[in-house]
């Protein structure tokens, strides 16, 4: 019976593909957000998720999409996903906001259906396309939506680009090339590393106008060579104008020795060493080989072999172009992804978040092998692709990571290939496996019937992958926190504690000390209470610029050692959160609020030190034998007063030690157990607009690593005493102070 439902769906079929599209998106994304997303309730990845948080606080504050942290401009390129954040870190509280943001993690990165089915219909059928589109949302990699990183906006993006640039390939005209022009720019918005695509767009047009000119082959005719090139330039000249500028300015930068200038935070990447070191080759196979396990294995064999098979031997323009783009994307970002990895991270290290956005490339070339006529070309290309892709597996270290390695998502089934091997050895075994399972996929190609083969192979790998996306959500949800917290959050404790007690919309201001002698410890403090803390917008340090555990921009605080005054502090932010151990100096204000180990002071402005130190270490540890200065500050607008300078002062571990403290009309030395603390109380005259100093001198043995400054400690010193906390309290009794000369 034809309904007339029915009736519309047949005779409108577009109708019919756009709801199945919608409803595969809404199921996608509640499912991730139901069952994953929404439930994380704690940050991971740092210092990434803060960048994020604070960059879209800033936009949601000023309203300018330009990127800013701490008040100041900063060079960063990846601004769409903090965009998309704007709104909520814009009005709702941090904690509301991060948990919004990742339910729209969820909707957003599972978008990416669109583009895929789009990409998959310029070789696909309606069906085929749309069930790649939906393969393609629920790969391993999903999993970083969990997170508050801009993959989740990526992703699509990058898809989204592609798409454009397919169509200015395949349909030149001025509008195309517009189009293709705006998904570069989209693309580079979401992340500075798809700037490749820039080269892969003028080499896909060069590469497939040489092959319509029958210039690509076994027998190159140099004739169709130039003609193809002649093509590429005529076909597209609004592209070819703009491509000749950007290499006037490319060559401009150069001279200029500013080329990284464009790349922002991300200029390193062309300014530090070779671009192409010798280890990027065995790391490229590397980051296929874990592409490849994470995908499933036959993607790669059977996307891959139509994606050579078409450049090759394809009449069809779409299919042609789109195998044309899908190479060139597929190598140049590969080779980059290498690159960046071994420079930045070490020749074994394998980052394949930085590449899974390759995947539903090679899912839609899957799909179209499946269903192409070529058998024995396809075969034997997949054949040659099991080799290689199967060569790059002895060179993985298939490392078993608790719970999930943020840096390669495609590492979470290594150990169950683990425990498949048995005594074989996890390499050899995948190795082999992947011998076996090519050699299946080839007869397959060869002999087994096309619609059988194509739902056996698409439903095996819908299995596969749904699987493993669950199994790294519940790896994640089953963590903790670098902060010590359950991912799924912790009952009772209020994150956002100094928002809570600074009022309205004040600002305040972090000046970080370490709080532990551990560098990660003291990082993850303030980490933490910077993340959940929308009023925290500005950071200080020491002239010397000690500390920040972030690579955001901090502003020195310029203490006039004479007078202690801030130059430059009248409209500084009305509340400091500090270390309540910080001996460097200590602002007049009065202790508003205290959590977590840290202190919320209002503070004076413009701001004046109460006290200040000089000669400590940068930690607060006296080097032997090295009077430390100790400057108190009176009021200009008081009369001179009696004030009670409390000194804790530690003695190093193992080590037994002595400290000399000399004040106006008193000295006396001590005696300390090692590891024991004690405290110094002395009353001291202050003049009114002066100042008075105590010294204090320590002697050990001790010898203790250097200053905590990074992850990374090199190095000991001689140390005398710990300064570990310095007060300054009016007893409100005047005084006779001696004047300076």
């Amino acid at each position: 019976m034809i309904t007339p439902l029915s009736e519309r769906i047949r005779s409108r079929p577009d109708v019919a593909v756009v709801a199945g599209l919608v409803l595969s998106w809404v199921a996608v994304s509640a499912a991730l957000a139901l069952w994953y997303t929404s439930r994380i309730r704690d940050w991971s990845v740092m210092t990434d998720e803060l960048q994020y948080a604070k960059l879209a606080t800033a936009i949601g504050a000023s309203g300018s999409p330009l990127p800013s942290i701490h008040e100041a401009a900063v060079s960063i390129s990846n601004q769409l996903y903090p965009l998309l954040l704007a709104p909520f870190y814009g009005v709702l509280s941090a904690p509301s906001a991060f948990r919004a943001a990742h339910i729209l993690n969820a909707l957003v990165m599972a978008s990416a259906i669109f583009p895929v089915y789009l990409l998959g219909r310029q070789v696909l059928s309606r069906p085929w396309a749309l069930a790649v589109s939906v393969l393609s949302v629920v790969i391993p990699w999903m999993v970083v939506a969990g997170f508050l990183m801009s993959e989740a906006a990526a992703y699509p993006a990058f898809l989204w680009a592609l798409l454009g640039l397919q169509l200015a390939i395949v349909s030149p005209s001025h509008r195309n090339d517009a189009l293709a022009v705006g998904a570069l720019a989209l693309a580079f918005l979401a992340r500075a590393q798809f700037a490749v695509l820039v080269l892969v767009l003028p080499l896909a047009i060069l590469a497939y106008e040489i092959a319509r000119a029958g210039g690509i082959g076994l027998k190159p005719d140099s004739r169709r060579l130039l003609a193809g090139a002649r093509n590429a330039v005529w076909s597209h000249p609004l592209l070819s104008a703009l491509y000749a500028l950007a290499a006037i300015v490319a060559i401009a930068a150069a001279v200029l020795d500013s080329v990284g200038g464009v790349l922002g935070s991300y200029a390193v990447t062309l300014e530090q060493g070779s671009l192409l070191p010798l280890d990027t080759w065995p790391s490229a196979a590397r980051h296929v080989g874990t592409i490849a396990l994470g995908a499933g294995f036959a993607p790669l064999v059977l996307g891959g072999a139509w994606m050579l098979v078409t450049l090759l031997r394809s009449r069809n323009d779409n299919e042609r172009a789109l195998a044309t783009l899908f190479i060139l994307t597929v190598v140049l970002l590969t080779i980059e992804t290498a690159s960046y990895n071994v420079r930045f991270g070490g020749a074994e290290v394998v980052r394949d978040r930085y590449l899974f956005y390759i995947v539903p490339l090679f899912l839609v070339g899957t799909a179209a092998a499946l269903g192409g006529a070529a058998r024995r070309p396809l075969a034997i290309a997949a054949a040659c692709l099991t080799v290689l892709v199967a060569a790059t597996f002895p060179l993985l270290d298939l490392e078993v990571f608790e719970g999930l390695n943020v840096d390669s998502p495609g590492s979470v089934v290594n150990d169950v290939l683990g425990d498949l091997s048995g005594s074989l050895g996890t390499e050899t075994f995948v190795a082999l496996g992947a011998l076996v399972l090519g050699a299946a996929l080839v007869v397959g190609l060869l002999y087994a019937p096309r619609l059988p083969l194509a739902l056996a192979v698409l439903s095996l790998l819908f299995v596969f992958s749904t699987l493993t996306l669950r199994t790294a959500g519940e790896r994640v949800l089953a963590s903790d926190s670098p902060s010590g917290r359950p991912m799924t959050g912790q009952r009772g404790v209020v994150l956002d504690w100094v928002d809570s007690v600074v009022p309205g919309d004040a600002e305040a201001a972090l000046v970080a000390f370490p709080v532990s002698t551990v560098w990660h410890l003291s990082a993850i403090r303030w980490w933490d209470a910077e993340f959940w803390n929308r009023s925290i917008t500005r950071a200080y340090v020491t002239p010397d610029g000690m500390f920040t555990y972030t690579p955001f921009p901090a502003e020195p605080l310029g203490l006039g050692w004479e007078t202690g005054e801030v130059a430059g502090s009248a409209d500084a932010p009305a509340y400091l959160v500090r270390a309540p151990n910080d001996p460097r100096f200590g602002l007049r204000g009065a202790l508003h609020a205290a959590n977590l180990g840290l202190e919320v002071v209002v503070v004076d402005r413009p701001y004046r030190a109460t006290w200040a130190s000089r000669g400590l270490d940068a930690d607060g540890w006296t080097r032997r034998g090295r009077p430390v200065t100790l400057r108190l500050y009176g009021r200009k607008e008081e009369p001179a007063e009696m004030v009670e300078l409390e000194l804790s002062i530690l003695a190093p571990t193992g080590t037994p030690a002595l400290y000399r403290v000399d004040a106006p009309g008193e000295a006396r030395a001590v005696p300390l157990f090692a590891g024991a603390t004690t405290s110094e109380r002395i009353q001291i005259c202050v003049a009114a607009g002066s100042a008075t100093d105590v010294t204090l001198t320590g002697w050990s043995n001790a010898r203790i690593p250097e200053v905590p400054t990074g992850p990374q400690i090199e190095g000991t010193r001689a140390v005398g005493v710990g300064l570990t906390r310095v007060s300054v309290k009016p007893t409100g009794v005047g005084c006779t102070a001696a004047q300076p000369d």
